[in-house]
């Protein structure tokens, strides 16, 4: 994804992905910008039953009793959760019937989020659904492990939209997106292992994408690569700063 022409999260390529590894009737991209502003993608087409037609879905009602909302409201945990492991005192038997008993209908009743965003009133995740079964704890295991992976993918995109919006930085120096990201947060002033934790990489991976940029800036070291974009020692004059 990093290597495609795009600044935003491909939901549909990463949905059949999940649909892949994962034994589910669908997955779901779903998504929150406010109370009155929030909505889900489905792969495949039609499977989860709510529509944007469905007067709770509409009000937000039947998002407030759905037994994973409930649990990232309450707790604030991003970790991946299973609808079936929401503890009763967070989601009772009588506030999740409604939504059980709809999702059933559609073999979608046991569902498995994956959040990489979550805000006081805004979050991204994935759902997995399917039915019969709660997902087990390899299920749940592999998706502890993906979910750093889609943290830090959301945040170099993010990144990568203030920094480099026209193409221009990547076009000057021939970098690449992930190579753009790295220098937006060397000029910040990060440190490696700031930048690692801010990427969701590992600072070794790091250490090879600033070799990558130092080469192509034609310097040695960070104190001259910043120098470089914030002067006219660049190729197309300073570097823009956010």
């Amino acid at each position: 994804m990093l290597q495609q022409d795009r600044m935003a999260m491909s939901d549909s390529f990463l949905r059949e992905q999940l649909c892949e590894s994962f034994e589910v009737t669908g997955v779901a991209w779903d998504w929150q910008n406010s109370a009155e502003d929030f909505g889900f993608i489905c792969s495949p087409v039609g499977v989860m039953p709510v529509d944007h037609g469905d007067p709770e879905y509409r009000s937000g009602a039947l998002l407030g009793t759905h037994p994973l909302v409930r649990w990232h409201a309450v707790t604030g945990d991003l970790h991946p959760q299973t609808s079936g492991r929401v503890p009763w005192e967070i989601a009772s038997r009588s506030t999740r019937r409604r939504v059980q008993d709809l999702l059933a209908e559609h073999g979608c009743e046991e569902q498995l989020s994956i959040s990489y965003h979550l805000g006081p009133t805004t979050h991204r995740a994935f759902i997995l659904a399917r039915t019969g079964r709660d997902f087990s704890e390899d299920d749940l295991e592999i998706a502890t492990r993906l979910q750093p992976v889609l943290v830090g993918l959301s945040r170099h995109l993010a990144l990568l939209r203030t920094s480099d919006a026209d193409g221009s930085w990547g076009t000057c120096w021939n970098l690449t997106p992930r190579e753009v990201v790295v220098l937006r947060l060397l000029v910040d002033g990060l440190s490696t292992q700031a930048i690692a934790h801010r990427l969701g990489a590992s600072p070794r991976t790091v250490h090879k994408h600033l070799e990558h940029v130092y080469r192509k800036l034609g310097v040695k070291d960070r104190l001259n690569a910043v120098r470089a974009v914030l002067t006219d020692q660049a190729p197309d004059g300073p570097l823009p700063i956010r």
